[in-house]
């Protein structure tokens, strides 16, 4: 017996679409007509629906999917982007080809986000009409942040670019995504043009690092021809380690860059608790990296609780490059009063190292211990971690309590818009979420939630690769709430009974109303 096999990307949807086939030498005179019925509805004029190009993220599949010795269906987005493939791990399968499309343009549809996917190929023939015309750069869009007013280059300070993190397949970004960290949007209104350079995720991978590399790089170089006299970069988690790699290979002509939480190794173990073993690579992979890029102005961060930080990589930089640690390399180090993976975007960070940040811009050495200002926790904002919950007279509110109080009750920003982030959980365990952004799946979402272990539990969300993410809820002393994540970084939150979406009196993911964040 032999199982059916599917790429890596969509082994995450296996739990879902899983049928195991007996293996067959040849296919039957009927699985031969399904074949001629499939190619012959596959072969549409281009101007019916089948993209003119196709993505580098398609043409790396489609060469594995060529060298596998028993490919059974390939198919491909219908925007040209996305593609996924089943194959077979024994010499035939004796599923119907009609099947193994039907399975495959499931998982397609689910990771690709475009609609009904477009069959290219069926076992080793292709029946896809018409030349493969394959891209040669990555998909990516370059955008104005929201609430960002850009200025241009004669008058600005210099520009910012943001490189953000992978969104994943399951819930992504769209390309015209407009989120940037809060502690930009302040540089901003200081006179800091800023861009965010958006990367589609079926082409934001390993297999694509040249090129991404070198869309950064020509990035930088666009900023230049515009006109700006200072350039910088900001990298957020892959982002972070995508601007590493694109200074070693080849020589940026930036200012300085900003390396928050660099990573592309995802965690220890995955989040249904199989261990990752591409995170033992993840140390010596950083190390490195880093060795050559001593020429370059650098800000470092790393923050405690961070799922995706092995450790040690502040010593790791003075090992290597310590006789500049101080003068053009600058490394904040798992500072107390931010947590997790997500620190610089809280407005905490902003509040903490606003001037540290100024200073890396102008040029000026970063003295963390002179430029970070102290916190106001009166402040809901500026709470960021437990300890700060705690010091706010935070009491930890555990089993029946907590679903006592969640029970038809939504949570939302204790400041500005309540549709800007938030959840409602339902009588009956229903839970809907709201985000802001633009995702190509909404930024609404629903999945489950339940009291477990004293947290608040989110279960099977697509976003949070359909598992379990506990929350510890505390009670503040003014009626609000603290949500605190498992790597440690804390929200405040203000509450209201409501037992479905009607009873709310505004609308879940509006977040371009007024200002949130």
């Amino acid at each position: 017996m032999h199982s059916i096999r599917l790429t890596l990307r969509a082994l995450a949807a296996l739990a879902l679409l899983t049928v195991a086939h007996a293996c067959a030498a040849e296919q039957s005179a009927a699985q031969q007509d399904v074949s001629q019925t499939l190619v012959s509805r596959a072969r549409p004029a281009l101007a019916d629906g089948y993209p003119p190009t196709l993505s580098l993220g398609v043409k790396r599949k489609l060469a594995r999917y060529r060298e596998e010795p028993w490919p059974l269906a390939f198919v491909v987005a219908p925007d040209g982007g996305y593609a996924t493939y089943w194959r077979c791990s024994g010499p035939g399968c004796d599923g119907t080809d009609r099947e193994y499309v039907a399975q495959v343009q499931e998982v397609c549809r689910r990771f690709g986000h475009k609609g009904d996917c477009l069959v290219h190929s069926i076992r080793d023939r292709k029946i896809w009409p018409g030349p493969e015309v394959f891209e040669t750069g990555v998909r990516s869009r370059l955008i104005v942040p929201w609430k960002h007013d850009n200025i241009g280059p004669e008058r600005a300070r210099g520009v910012i670019v943001h490189i953000p993190g992978f969104g994943g397949d399951r819930y992504p970004p769209s390309l015209d995504h407009e989120r940037a960290p809060f502690f930009l949007r302040q540089t901003n209104k200081e006179g800091w043009d800023t861009y965010r350079l958006n990367i589609a995720h079926y082409d934001y991978g390993i297999d694509n690092e040249a090129e991404i590399n070198a869309r950064i790089a020509e990035t930088v170089r666009e900023m230049r021809r515009r006109g700006y006299a200072r350039v910088y970069l900001n990298g957020q988690s892959r982002g972070a380690w995508q601007i590493l790699g694109a200074a070693q290979a080849s020589d940026l002509a930036i200012d300085g860059a900003f390396i928050m939480v660099p990573a592309a190794h995802g965690r220890a173990e995955t989040w249904d608790g199989r261990t990752n073993p591409r995170y033992a690579d993840s140390d010596a992979d950083f190390r490195e990296l880093i060795a050559p890029l001593g020429r370059y102005r650098l800000f470092f961060g790393f923050f405690r609780g961070d799922q995706y930080d092995p450790g040690g990589r502040a010593e790791a930089i003075g090992e290597l490059h310590g006789d500049r640690v101080g003068e053009s390399i600058f490394v904040l180090d798992r500072p107390p009063d931010l947590a997790g993976h997500g620190a610089t975007w809280h407005r905490a960070f902003d509040g903490l190292y606003a001037r540290c940040v100024r200073d890396f811009l102008e040029g000026i050495p970063v003295a963390f211990e002179s430029c970070t200002d102290p916190l106001s926790l009166e402040n809901d904002g500026m709470v960021a971690t437990r300890e700060h919950v705690i010091a706010r007279g935070g009491e930890r509110m555990e089993d029946a309590e907590l679903r006592r109080f969640f029970d038809g009750r939504a949570a939302f920003p204790a400041a500005g818009p309540r549709g800007w982030w938030g959840l409602l959980a339902e009588p009956g365990g229903g839970l809907l979420q709201w985000f802001p952004g633009s995702y190509l799946t909404g930024n609404t979402i629903r999945s489950e939630w339940r009291v477990e272990d004293d947290g608040f539990c989110i279960i099977g969300s697509p976003r949070l690769n359909a598992n379990r993410y506990c929350y510890d809820v505390y009670r503040l002393d003014d009626g609000r709430v603290a949500m605190v994540a498992p790597d440690g970084l804390a929200f405040v939150g203000a509450t209201q009974p409501a037992d479905d979406v009607a009873a709310l009196g505004f609308t879940p993911g509006d977040w371009r109303g007024e200002e949130g964040s």
